[in-house]
C-alpha cells in the first residue's frame, strides 16, 4: 500500500489532469462513482474559490551606487523574504510591509532620481524609485554591504528588483 506521500501525489495529480476545477472530465475520473460533488450536481461550483487579499501599495527607494566599475550591493539576511539574495540599498518609503525605513549603513545618501521601476511580489504591488547614490565612507568588511564589479553582476544571486534597477540606463 502506497504511503501518505504517494496518495497527495496521486490526489494532486488526479486535480491537475481530470478533475480541474472549471472543467471537470468525470467520464474519465477513476473515482468518479464516489464523488459527492458528482453525486449532488455540483461539479461546476466547486471547489469555492479562496478570496482573493487586495494588493497591497508599497513605495520603495532604491540607490544605485557606483564606484568606477564596481556596483554597492546589499546582501539579505539567511532568513525571511529573499534571503541571501543580493538587491540595491532598499528602503521603504510608506510603511514597513517588505524593508524598513533606514538605509543599511549611515553613509549613504541619495542623489538624482534614475528612473522608476515596477515589481511584484505575492500580493504587493511594488513602484520603486531608483536614484543615484552616495556612500561616504567603505562598508564594514563583515557586514550585509559589499562592492561587487558591474560586469559580473549577470552571475549573482540578484533579486528582481536589483537586476530592474540595475537594468536602468545599462547599469
Amino acid at each position: 500500500m502506497p504511503g501518505p506521500g504517494a496518495f497527495n501525489q496521486a490526489i494532486m495529480e488526479l486535480g491537475a489532469t481530470i478533475c480541474r476545477p472549471k472543467s471537470p472530465d468525470c467520464l474519465l475520473c477513476p473515482v468518479s462513482q464516489s464523488c459527492a460533488a458528482r453525486e449532488a450536481g455540483r461539479t461546476a461550483e466547486l471547489p469555492v474559490p479562496k478570496p482573493r487579499h487586495k494588493p497591497t501599495e508599497v513605495e520603495l527607494e532604491i540607490l544605485l551606487v557606483r564606484d568606477g566599475s564596481g556596483v554597492l550591493l546589499h546582501r539579505r539576511p539567511e532568513d525571511g523574504r529573499m534571503a541571501g539574495l543580493l538587491g540595491l540599498p532598499t528602503i521603504e518609503r510608506t510603511t514597513d510591509h517588505l524593508f524598513p525605513r533606514a538605509y543599511p549603513h549611515p553613509g549613504l545618501e541619495a542623489g538624482e532620481e534614475l528612473g522608476q521601476v515596477r515589481h511584484g511580489i505575492t500580493r504587493y504591488r511594488i513602484i520603486a524609485t531608483v536614484r543615484a547614490g552616495r556612500l561616504a565612507g567603505e562598508p564594514d568588511p563583515d557586514g550585509p554591504l559589499g562592492w561587487f564589479e558591474r560586469a559580473q553582476t549577470a552571475d549573482l544571486p540578484l533579486t528582481g528588483m536589483a537586476k530592474k534597477g540595475l537594468g536602468l540606463h545599462g547599469s
